[in-house]
Protein backbone atom coordinates (compact mmCIF):
# COMPACT_ATOMS: atom_id res chain seq x y z
CA UNK A 1 0.00 0.00 0.00
CA UNK A 2 1.69 3.23 -1.13
CA UNK A 3 0.68 6.66 -0.11
CA UNK A 4 2.01 10.17 -0.65
CA UNK A 5 4.19 10.95 2.60
CA UNK A 6 1.37 13.71 4.01
CA UNK A 7 -1.35 11.28 3.43
CA UNK A 8 1.13 7.78 5.01
CA UNK A 9 1.73 10.66 8.00
CA UNK A 10 -1.64 10.66 8.99
CA UNK A 11 -2.59 7.22 8.46
CA UNK A 12 0.07 5.91 10.71
CA UNK A 13 -0.68 8.56 13.38
CA UNK A 14 -3.82 7.04 13.54
CA UNK A 15 -2.33 3.28 13.56
CA UNK A 16 0.10 4.50 16.15
CA UNK A 17 -2.79 5.99 18.31
CA UNK A 18 -4.52 2.90 17.98
CA UNK A 19 -2.23 0.04 18.35
CA UNK A 20 -5.23 -3.39 18.05
CA UNK A 21 -5.30 -2.16 14.55
CA UNK A 22 -2.00 -3.55 13.83
CA UNK A 23 -1.91 -5.30 10.16
CA UNK A 24 0.05 -7.50 7.92
CA UNK A 25 1.29 -5.31 5.33
CA UNK A 26 2.86 -6.84 1.82
CA UNK A 27 4.93 -4.82 -0.25
CA UNK A 28 3.81 -3.43 -3.50
CA UNK A 29 6.77 -3.05 -6.40
CA UNK A 30 8.62 -0.92 -7.22
CA UNK A 31 9.60 0.59 -3.69
CA UNK A 32 13.12 0.95 -4.29
CA UNK A 33 13.66 4.72 -3.17
CA UNK A 34 11.86 6.94 -0.47
CA UNK A 35 9.22 8.87 -2.91
CA UNK A 36 7.80 4.69 -3.30
CA UNK A 37 8.33 3.89 -0.30
CA UNK A 38 5.78 1.36 0.94
CA UNK A 39 3.59 2.38 4.46
CA UNK A 40 3.56 0.88 7.64
CA UNK A 41 2.79 1.80 11.32
CA UNK A 42 4.33 0.78 14.17
CA UNK A 43 3.12 -2.30 15.28
CA UNK A 44 2.79 -3.63 12.14
CA UNK A 45 4.70 -6.73 9.96
CA UNK A 46 5.75 -6.22 6.87
CA UNK A 47 6.94 -8.91 4.32
CA UNK A 48 9.02 -8.23 0.98
CA UNK A 49 11.21 -9.91 -1.23
CA UNK A 50 14.63 -8.14 -2.06
CA UNK A 51 17.91 -8.95 -4.61
CA UNK A 52 21.23 -8.85 -4.03
CA UNK A 53 23.64 -5.75 -5.02
CA UNK A 54 23.67 -7.19 -9.17
CA UNK A 55 19.81 -7.93 -8.93
CA UNK A 56 17.28 -6.23 -10.21
CA UNK A 57 15.26 -4.90 -6.66
CA UNK A 58 18.24 -4.34 -4.91
CA UNK A 59 16.66 -2.45 -2.07
CA UNK A 60 13.42 -1.77 -0.29
CA UNK A 61 12.08 1.04 1.32
CA UNK A 62 9.04 1.21 4.06
CA UNK A 63 8.30 4.54 5.67
CA UNK A 64 6.58 4.80 9.29
CA UNK A 65 5.66 7.49 11.42
CA UNK A 66 6.55 7.93 15.00
CA UNK A 67 6.41 11.04 17.56
CA UNK A 68 9.46 12.03 19.34
CA UNK A 69 9.58 9.75 22.77
CA UNK A 70 8.88 7.00 20.58
CA UNK A 71 10.93 3.77 20.12
CA UNK A 72 11.44 2.92 16.70
CA UNK A 73 11.71 -1.27 16.84
CA UNK A 74 12.05 -2.62 13.57
CA UNK A 75 13.10 -6.79 14.01
CA UNK A 76 14.03 -8.08 10.57
CA UNK A 77 13.47 -12.39 9.87
CA UNK A 78 14.88 -13.77 6.44
CA UNK A 79 17.94 -15.87 6.81
CA UNK A 80 17.86 -16.61 10.62
CA UNK A 81 20.43 -19.36 9.85
CA UNK A 82 22.48 -18.07 6.95
CA UNK A 83 25.97 -18.40 7.11
CA UNK A 84 27.32 -16.19 4.34
CA UNK A 85 24.18 -14.31 3.32
CA UNK A 86 22.53 -11.59 5.37
CA UNK A 87 20.07 -8.72 5.02
CA UNK A 88 20.93 -5.05 6.27
CA UNK A 89 18.35 -2.83 8.14
CA UNK A 90 19.12 1.11 7.95
CA UNK A 91 16.91 3.85 9.45
CA UNK A 92 16.77 6.89 7.80
CA UNK A 93 15.66 10.37 8.78
CA UNK A 94 12.47 11.93 6.81
CA UNK A 95 14.54 13.65 3.74
CA UNK A 96 15.38 9.42 2.92
CA UNK A 97 18.72 10.80 3.08
CA UNK A 98 20.36 11.05 6.42
CA UNK A 99 21.50 8.27 8.47
CA UNK A 100 20.18 8.06 11.88
CA UNK A 101 22.29 6.08 14.51
CA UNK A 102 20.17 2.97 15.41
CA UNK A 103 21.07 0.79 17.41
CA UNK A 104 21.17 -3.13 16.35
CA UNK A 105 20.48 -6.35 17.87
CA UNK A 106 20.55 -10.01 16.37
CA UNK A 107 18.77 -12.81 16.32
CA UNK A 108 21.90 -15.14 14.99
CA UNK A 109 21.86 -13.45 11.61
CA UNK A 110 18.73 -11.52 11.62
CA UNK A 111 19.13 -7.66 12.34
CA UNK A 112 16.22 -5.78 14.94
CA UNK A 113 16.48 -1.95 14.53
CA UNK A 114 16.35 -0.41 17.77
CA UNK A 115 15.88 3.71 17.65
CA UNK A 116 14.46 6.73 20.13
CA UNK A 117 12.42 9.13 17.84
CA UNK A 118 13.76 12.87 18.51
CA UNK A 119 11.72 14.55 16.57
CA UNK A 120 7.83 13.57 15.14
CA UNK A 121 7.36 12.63 11.72
CA UNK A 122 8.23 10.06 9.27
CA UNK A 123 11.18 8.12 9.37
CA UNK A 124 12.19 5.77 6.06
CA UNK A 125 13.29 1.96 6.32
CA UNK A 126 16.00 0.59 3.97
CA UNK A 127 16.38 -3.13 3.21
CA UNK A 128 19.08 -4.26 1.26
CA UNK A 129 20.62 -8.10 1.46
CA UNK A 130 24.06 -9.29 0.98
CA UNK A 131 23.56 -13.25 -0.55
CA UNK A 132 26.41 -15.60 -0.91
CA UNK A 133 28.96 -14.98 -2.91
CA UNK A 134 27.93 -15.72 -7.04
CA UNK A 135 24.38 -16.84 -5.76
CA UNK A 136 22.96 -13.93 -6.75
CA UNK A 137 19.08 -14.53 -6.37
CA UNK A 138 16.51 -12.21 -4.48
CA UNK A 139 15.79 -13.17 -0.31
CA UNK A 140 12.23 -12.68 1.57
CA UNK A 141 12.07 -11.54 4.44
CA UNK A 142 9.66 -9.97 7.12
CA UNK A 143 9.73 -6.66 9.47
CA UNK A 144 8.07 -6.74 12.79
CA UNK A 145 7.48 -3.03 13.76
CA UNK A 146 7.53 -4.57 17.43
CA UNK A 147 10.44 -5.53 20.07
CA UNK A 148 11.69 -8.38 19.60
CA UNK A 149 12.65 -9.93 23.21
CA UNK A 150 15.11 -12.67 24.35
CA UNK A 151 13.84 -15.25 26.36
CA UNK A 152 13.79 -14.60 29.86
CA UNK A 153 17.20 -15.61 31.61
CA UNK A 154 17.84 -15.34 35.58
CA UNK A 155 21.54 -15.23 34.97
CA UNK A 156 21.26 -11.59 33.13
CA UNK A 157 22.90 -9.35 33.49
CA UNK A 158 25.90 -10.94 33.49
CA UNK A 159 27.76 -10.17 30.03
CA UNK A 160 31.21 -9.07 32.18
CA UNK A 161 33.52 -10.12 35.14
CA UNK A 162 32.01 -7.10 37.69
CA UNK A 163 28.65 -8.59 36.70
CA UNK A 164 29.35 -12.75 36.52
CA UNK A 165 26.98 -14.51 38.08
CA UNK A 166 27.64 -15.86 41.24
CA UNK A 167 27.21 -20.05 41.28
CA UNK A 168 27.50 -22.87 43.56
CA UNK A 169 30.34 -25.79 44.00
CA UNK A 170 27.60 -28.34 42.71
CA UNK A 171 25.34 -26.68 40.67
CA UNK A 172 23.53 -26.98 37.36
CA UNK A 173 22.96 -23.26 35.52
CA UNK A 174 20.93 -23.16 32.25
CA UNK A 175 21.55 -20.11 30.39
CA UNK A 176 20.90 -18.57 26.75
CA UNK A 177 23.29 -16.92 24.19
CA UNK A 178 20.73 -13.95 23.45
CA UNK A 179 21.08 -11.61 21.71
CA UNK A 180 23.78 -12.54 19.54
CA UNK A 181 27.22 -11.53 20.99
CA UNK A 182 25.74 -11.53 24.50
CA UNK A 183 28.26 -12.91 26.80
CA UNK A 184 27.51 -14.96 29.56
CA UNK A 185 29.81 -15.53 32.84
CA UNK A 186 29.82 -17.44 35.79
CA UNK A 187 31.77 -17.00 39.34
CA UNK A 188 32.86 -19.76 41.43
CA UNK A 189 34.34 -19.39 44.63
CA UNK A 190 36.46 -22.42 45.84
CA UNK A 191 37.33 -22.08 49.79
CA UNK A 192 39.47 -25.16 50.13
CA UNK A 193 41.83 -27.36 47.47
CA UNK A 194 39.10 -29.02 45.56
CA UNK A 195 39.00 -30.94 42.34
CA UNK A 196 36.22 -29.10 39.98
CA UNK A 197 34.24 -31.17 37.43
CA UNK A 198 32.58 -29.06 34.76
CA UNK A 199 30.89 -29.75 31.29
CA UNK A 200 28.33 -28.20 29.16
CA UNK A 201 25.67 -29.96 27.82
CA UNK A 202 21.89 -29.09 26.38
CA UNK A 203 23.54 -27.01 23.61
CA UNK A 204 22.03 -25.42 21.14
CA UNK A 205 23.75 -22.80 18.79
CA UNK A 206 24.67 -22.14 15.16
CA UNK A 207 27.51 -21.77 12.86
CA UNK A 208 30.67 -22.29 14.85
CA UNK A 209 30.91 -24.66 17.68
CA UNK A 210 30.40 -23.32 21.32
CA UNK A 211 33.38 -23.34 23.36
CA UNK A 212 33.99 -23.07 27.90
CA UNK A 213 36.38 -21.44 28.94
CA UNK A 214 37.90 -21.05 32.45
CA UNK A 215 39.95 -17.97 33.82
CA UNK A 216 41.29 -17.27 37.18
CA UNK A 217 40.86 -14.43 39.69
CA UNK A 218 42.94 -11.85 38.06
CA UNK A 219 40.40 -13.00 34.96
CA UNK A 220 43.30 -14.30 32.82
CA UNK A 221 42.53 -17.09 30.22
CA UNK A 222 43.45 -20.31 31.68
CA UNK A 223 41.81 -22.49 29.29
CA UNK A 224 39.58 -23.06 26.21
CA UNK A 225 37.53 -26.61 25.69
CA UNK A 226 35.51 -26.70 22.36
CA UNK A 227 32.07 -28.06 22.72
CA UNK A 228 32.89 -30.42 19.78
CA UNK A 229 36.46 -32.19 21.25
CA UNK A 230 37.94 -34.01 18.28
CA UNK A 231 36.74 -37.98 18.45
CA UNK A 232 34.86 -37.24 21.22
CA UNK A 233 30.87 -36.92 21.25
CA UNK A 234 30.25 -34.49 23.39
CA UNK A 235 29.51 -33.49 26.00
CA UNK A 236 33.04 -33.66 27.02
CA UNK A 237 33.80 -33.32 30.79
CA UNK A 238 36.88 -31.35 32.08
CA UNK A 239 38.70 -31.47 35.71
CA UNK A 240 40.70 -29.03 37.29
CA UNK A 241 42.82 -29.11 40.72
CA UNK A 242 41.38 -25.53 42.15
CA UNK A 243 41.43 -23.22 45.12
CA UNK A 244 40.23 -19.89 45.27
CA UNK A 245 37.57 -17.54 42.60
CA UNK A 246 37.47 -18.61 39.05
CA UNK A 247 35.68 -17.59 36.23
CA UNK A 248 33.56 -19.71 33.59
CA UNK A 249 32.44 -18.82 30.26
CA UNK A 250 30.38 -20.31 27.66
CA UNK A 251 30.54 -19.20 24.68
CA UNK A 252 29.00 -19.47 21.08
CA UNK A 253 30.29 -16.59 18.22
CA UNK A 254 26.09 -16.13 17.32
CA UNK A 255 23.40 -16.29 19.59
CA UNK A 256 20.05 -16.06 18.75
CA UNK A 257 16.72 -16.77 20.27
CA UNK A 258 16.73 -20.59 20.25
CA UNK A 259 20.38 -20.76 21.49
CA UNK A 260 21.37 -22.17 25.26
CA UNK A 261 23.05 -24.18 27.06
CA UNK A 262 23.19 -25.88 30.98
CA UNK A 263 26.81 -25.68 32.67
CA UNK A 264 27.16 -28.44 35.07
CA UNK A 265 29.77 -27.93 37.99
CA UNK A 266 30.78 -30.89 40.46
CA UNK A 267 33.25 -30.61 43.31
CA UNK A 268 35.33 -33.39 44.40
CA UNK A 269 37.87 -33.79 47.94
CA UNK A 270 41.89 -32.85 46.85
CA UNK A 271 43.48 -36.19 46.25
CA UNK A 272 44.45 -38.01 49.57
CA UNK A 273 47.99 -37.23 50.83
CA UNK A 274 50.34 -39.56 49.73
CA UNK A 275 48.57 -40.76 46.74
CA UNK A 276 50.84 -39.43 43.31
CA UNK A 277 50.41 -40.76 39.33
CA UNK A 278 53.27 -43.33 39.76
CA UNK A 279 51.56 -45.38 42.89
CA UNK A 280 47.87 -45.12 40.88
CA UNK A 281 50.02 -46.40 37.38
CA UNK A 282 52.15 -49.32 39.46
CA UNK A 283 48.87 -50.16 40.95
CA UNK A 284 47.39 -50.82 37.23
CA UNK A 285 49.98 -53.62 37.02
CA UNK A 286 49.75 -54.73 40.20
CA UNK A 287 45.91 -54.26 41.31
CA UNK A 288 45.32 -53.88 44.72
CA UNK A 289 48.83 -54.31 45.98
CA UNK A 290 50.08 -50.82 45.71
CA UNK A 291 46.75 -48.01 46.52
CA UNK A 292 44.83 -48.57 49.74
CA UNK A 293 40.90 -49.28 49.66
CA UNK A 294 40.66 -45.70 50.16
CA UNK A 295 42.64 -44.50 47.50
CA UNK A 296 41.10 -47.02 45.13
CA UNK A 297 37.40 -45.62 46.01
CA UNK A 298 38.68 -42.00 45.51
CA UNK A 299 40.21 -42.13 41.90
CA UNK A 300 36.91 -44.30 40.88
CA UNK A 301 34.83 -42.10 42.31
CA UNK A 302 36.52 -39.19 40.32
CA UNK A 303 36.83 -41.24 37.26
CA UNK A 304 34.14 -43.49 36.24
CA UNK A 305 32.51 -44.59 38.94
CA UNK A 306 31.81 -48.06 38.40
CA UNK A 307 33.02 -49.93 41.17
CA UNK A 308 36.50 -50.43 40.40
CA UNK A 309 39.96 -48.88 40.20
CA UNK A 310 40.70 -49.41 36.01
CA UNK A 311 42.20 -47.43 33.13
CA UNK A 312 39.72 -44.67 32.85
CA UNK A 313 40.21 -43.66 36.29
CA UNK A 314 44.43 -43.57 35.56
CA UNK A 315 43.51 -41.28 32.48
CA UNK A 316 41.31 -39.03 34.85
CA UNK A 317 43.54 -38.76 37.34
CA UNK A 318 46.07 -38.10 34.88
CA UNK A 319 43.94 -34.75 33.72
CA UNK A 320 43.88 -33.75 37.40
CA UNK A 321 47.37 -33.75 37.71
CA UNK A 322 48.37 -31.82 35.39
CA UNK A 323 51.13 -29.34 35.96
Amino acid sequence: MRYSISVAASLSMLAHALPAFAQSVSESEPNDNPATADTAALGDTVAGLVGGPSAQDSVDYWIVYARAGDTIFAALTGCTNCIESSHRIELLASDGVTKLPASYAYNRNDPQLIYVATVSGTYFIRVTYSPWPGSGGHSPYTIAFVERKCPDDSNESNDSFATATPIALDADVRGRWCPAADRDLFRIDVPRDSVLEFWMDSVTSHYEQPYLILYDSATAWIQKWGYYEAGTPPPSHHRYQLRGTFYFEPLTSRGGLPDRFTLHIRSYAAPPAGLSLERAARELLHPSSVLTAEERSYLDHLGNKNGSYDLGDFQVFLEVMRP
